[in-house]
């Protein structure tokens, strides 16, 4: 038994892809300041050190030495040749042999003081539903993190100063403000006569 068409037969969908000199769209999808942002803060160190605000070109992360290299290529590259550095900030020479060592790091590390610099995405969600609550239409200024112990408070400043500065536990608890302005001449008190 033969089957007929009434009509001619649907051709299959092709999608057809443009090569990618002829798009409008020719930057990568990872800009160089992506990549500068994801370096470890040696390797931002020493490119800051060495170069300021140089526009970067490119970085490339080379992963067959041991520790990796990162290559950073520059705009202006008459006056900015590339930088090889490793991954503790030491800058290296285009053979590879260490130019410039990594400085040490000779300062103590502050336990339980403020961390500054503090976002809404590393808030715990308790913290960040209560500032939602407490000042829904404020903008904030700065988030300090300070660990007292084993508690940690997130003390948020908000812009304009419409709204007082506002100190959270790590649980959501509202905490007095824990700064305690002090007189002047309590500071310095006159030493007494003794009559």
């Amino acid at each position: 038994m033969a089957v007929e068409s009434c009509g001619p037969r649907p051709r299959p969908a092709v999608a057809v892809y443009r090569p990618i000199s002829e798009t409008p769209y020719a930057f990568p999808l990872i800009s160089p300041g992506a990549k500068f942002a994801a370096l470890p803060p040696a390797v931002q160190h020493t490119i800051r050190a060495e170069t300021g605000s140089e526009d970067i070109e490119d970085i490339l992360k080379d992963t067959n030495s041991i520790p990796p290299i990162y290559r950073v290529f520059f705009v202006n590259r008459a006056a900015f040749p590339p930088l090889y550095i490793r991954t503790d900030g030491s800058l290296l020479n285009p053979d590879l042999s260490v130019a410039i060592g990594a400085g040490q790091d000779r300062f103590g590390i502050l336990t339980g003081g403020p961390s500054v610099g503090v976002s809404l995405n590393d808030l715990p969600p308790t913290v960040l539903t209560v500032v939602q609550n407490q000042a829904p239409d404020a903008e904030i200024d700065t988030i300090t993190k300070e660990t007292r112990g084993d508690q940690t408070f997130y003390t948020v400043s908000f812009k304009g100063r419409r709204h007082a500065d506002l100190v959270v536990a790590s649980d959501g608890t509202i905490v007095p403000d824990t700064r305690i302005e002090v007189p002047v001449h309590q500071l310095n008190p006159k030493p007494s006569t003794g009559k």
